[in-house]
């Protein structure tokens, strides 16, 4: 069966319905009427030449669209008024130690000296706003580095974003575009990856002030910006708001068709995220997911029922330290995970990731998948000053006996089973933001395996070091 080619839903109604709805309201927004004798005021010119399309989308979206009406370009030093280049350059030196024992492959993958230029161009006028970004990268020395053996020059983004001046609530966004959302544990943008997550589709947002945004997305899941991911299709809601001024609140639907060459799973991932600042030294995060569905295997007539859950909670004291702060945050977050199917079981209890930015998730060695996996660990963040910033995070991971492990090759190891630790893993980070538009970044990332893991991957102690630096302009 070709992996493009999907076979029919068996379930569509949902999620045609969802994508006609999005289309729907992109197509209505371009017919919107507007006006065109009222000239575009310089606030908005300086806001695209200053701040970029992100800060004139941040801008727009909270103040509306009353004084963004067409202008008609008279040549060409007014297109120039309403366009502004943006652009990035990467540089990251990874040198890792014993990490192809652990994931296969990784010493010749993480080790070089790898590079990532993106150019991008921003117009807005009136209601229309829209941006496209090339990205090259690679690795010095090395003409097919090993992270991938894609096309090194890609289309990074290519979105075109909406709004009626009657509408100030809604806005529609098609293309290709990155989103994230949360803390990156569901979708995310994954920037971390020279390659990070991109998605085309159509997103339509309802905002209510500051207080809440609603977001409709219908689209098609990209492993990076240049492979298409099989046939991974996502459609649903996301919607945060702001209903106390220390409480942030986050509730989800997402529905993701998931094809691969062995068969499709058919996934609903229901979940909610609170974020909670009580007082200047005090916070807390929790959020809770539900994931239920059910799989068709290539060449097998049976349907498998899937269940699956996930959790994450965290506990943060700050403590006030010359012109900075100190962070204290013990953390516990959880993916279910399957045991190896025997007989006839007919459903499956592991948690299947979406697309989230896993270096934010699992650590910075990012050696495990977010199922079959227990973390409880902590953190302590130094914030020494505005612009520079010390992480020490250590955690402690576990799976379940008799069910595939989430790194390592997933092995299964057979049990009673119980939770059998894997290994601790412990990363220093460091952030130093120079000048307005430059950031240096260090890491080194540590893993000492427990014993039952040690039989399978025969080293005591993996780790990785890099240093980083990023320009934007």
């Amino acid at each position: 069966m070709n992996p493009l080619c999907a076979p029919p839903l068996r379930r569509p109604s949902a999620a045609q319905l969802l994508a006609s709805a999005s289309l729907f309201v992109a197509f209505s927004l371009l017919a919107t009427p507007v006006r065109a004798d009222v000239p575009l005021p310089r606030s908005a010119t300086s806001l695209v030449s200053e701040q970029g399309l992100a800060g004139l989308l941040a801008d727009v979206t909270q103040t509306g669209h009353d004084d963004l009406t067409p202008l008609r370009l008279a040549n060409a030093d007014d297109l120039a008024a309403h366009t502004a280049l943006d652009a990035e350059v990467r540089v990251r030196a990874s040198a890792p130690h014993h990490l192809s024992a652990l994931e296969p492959g990784a010493d010749v993958v993480r080790s070089s000296v790898f590079h990532r230029e993106r150019l991008g161009a921003a117009f807005a006028q009136g209601p229309v706003d829209a941006h496209v970004q090339f990205q090259a990268s690679g690795a010095f020395g090395d003409s097919d580095p090993g992270t991938s053996q894609l096309p090194q020059v890609g289309l990074q983004q290519a979105v075109v974003r909406l709004q009626a001046p009657t509408l100030k609530w809604l806005s529609a966004e098609m293309g290709r575009m990155v989103l994230d959302y949360g803390a990156g544990r569901m979708i995310g943008a994954y920037d971390f990856q020279a390659a990070s997550n991109v998605f085309d589709g159509v997103r339509v947002r309802m905002s209510y002030q500051k207080y809440l945004d609603i977001d409709l997305i219908a689209v098609k899941l990209r492993r990076n910006s240049t492979e298409p991911d099989q046939d991974r299709n996502l459609f649903g809601a996301y919607m945060t708001g702001q209903p106390h001024e220390h409480l942030r609140a986050e509730l989800y639907v997402l529905y993701l068709v998931d094809g691969t060459a062995n068969g499709h799973a058919y996934l609903t991932t229901m979940g909610t995220r609170l974020d909670w600042h009580p007082a200047h030294w005090l916070s807390g995060e929790i959020e809770a997911s539900l994931q239920v569905g059910a799989e068709d295997k290539a060449g097998h007539g049976d349907r498998q029922s899937l269940i699956g859950s996930a959790f994450f909670g965290e506990v943060a004291g700050h403590v006030p330290v010359g012109r900075g702060s100190i962070s204290f945050a013990p953390f516990m977050q959880f993916y279910s995970g399957a045991p190896t199917p025997t007989g006839n079981v007919q459903t499956a209890t592991a948690w299947r990731p979406l697309y989230p930015s896993l270096d934010q998730v699992v650590g910075l060695l990012q050696l495990f998948k977010q199922t079959n996996l227990l973390q409880n660990g902590g953190r302590i963040r130094w914030q020494a000053a505005p612009t520079l910033a010390l992480d020490l995070n250590g955690r402690v991971s576990a799976s379940r006996d008799n069910a595939p492990l989430p790194g390592f090759g997933n092995p299964t190891l057979t049990g009673d089973g119980g939770w059998r630790m894997l290994g601790t893993e412990l990363d220093l980070l460091a952030r130093w933001q120079l000048l307005r538009s430059s950031e240096i970044f260090v890491g080194a990332g540590i893993f000492l395996p427990a014993d039952s893991v040690k039989a399978i991957v025969g080293k005591d102690v993996a780790s990785q070091i890099l240093a980083q630096w990023t320009s934007r302009f």
